[in-house]
């Protein structure tokens, strides 16, 4: 029998058997969110693909909080930060299609997942231009 847990602390936030904590994209390590998110081997290939072209280090950050403020909060650009929440957003489900649906998918198809989520929410965004200057009130 297979009792199943939902982790929701700083390093687990993935559902799974108890007695698995391993990865299930790679079988390498502990799944934590930094390792599902970002170091992971099946994600660093997205991460250097991506528009931002990360490479990612051993040895060097280990909480997801620490290395997402220091890649993308930190710069205030507000545009990367929708882009790299979106390369998140896709690297998840790409994980959970692997874990829930046995599909792999990619590191293109995460990406182009990534651009169709992000592209409209930024053209969302632009203002308008009016189409009448001679507007008057009625």
């Amino acid at each position: 029998m297979h009792v199943a847990a939902f982790y929701l602390s700083d390093t687990h936030c993935m559902p799974r058997e108890l007695s698995e904590p391993i990865c299930p994209c790679c079988g390498m390590e502990e799944e934590i969110v930094y390792h599902a998110l970002v170091s992971c081997r099946e994600v660093q290939e997205v991460w250097f693909a991506s528009q931002f072209g990360i490479r990612i280090i051993d040895g060097g950050a280990t909480v997801f909080g620490n290395w997402f403020q220091q890649k993308f909060l930190d710069s205030k650009n507000k545009e990367a930060i929708g882009m790299a929440c979106e390369i998140l957003w896709a690297i998840w489900n790409r994980r959970n299609s692997w874990v829930f649906n046995y599909q792999k998918q990619s590191m293109m198809q995460v990406l182009s997942h990534a651009m169709s989520i992000h592209s409209p929410l930024v053209m969302q965004n632009k203002p308008t231009a009016v189409r009448s200057l001679n507007w008057k009130p009625p």
